[in-house]
């Protein structure tokens, strides 16, 4: 669902100041365009894996670089979809915690909720 008019405006706003959510709206994401990911991230994805005891093949994800996410009543720093997307807000790009985060979102085939107990266990949650 795209936001339109004062709303796109709005929507970062209401979010940063008072947490409210927006009816109906999942996620808004500006400016994504495809990027290959740099050598450091197969190394990401390998401790990910070995961390987690998951398998998955890094050849499937799909990286992508955003000006901004907004979603799930929040601004994101980076999101994870089906089936092997990865979108990176610009200047987290470099963030090992943020990537892996996505990175196992993935291995995990989802877990939106964080519920699995392998997202403290290695330290991939945020606060």
């Amino acid at each position: 669902m795209a936001l339109a008019g004062p709303m796109r405006l709005f929507a970062p706003l209401c979010v940063l100041l008072t947490g409210c959510t927006l009816s109906g709206f999942e996620a808004e994401i500006q400016g994504r365009v495809p990027f290959s990911p740099p050598a450091v991230y197969l190394e990401w994805w390998r401790d990910t894996e070995a961390c987690a005891d998951e398998s998955g093949s890094f050849e499937a994800l799909v990286f992508y670089l955003a000006d901004w996410i907004m979603g799930d009543a929040r601004v994101a720093r980076a999101r994870w979809s089906e089936p092997h997307d990865i979108i990176i807000v610009r200047r987290y790009e470099a963030d090992a915690k943020v990537v892996s985060h996505e990175m196992l979102h993935d291995l995990l085939r989802g877990d939106g909720s964080h519920t699995d107990g392998r997202w403290a266990s290695c330290d991939l949650l945020f606060g």
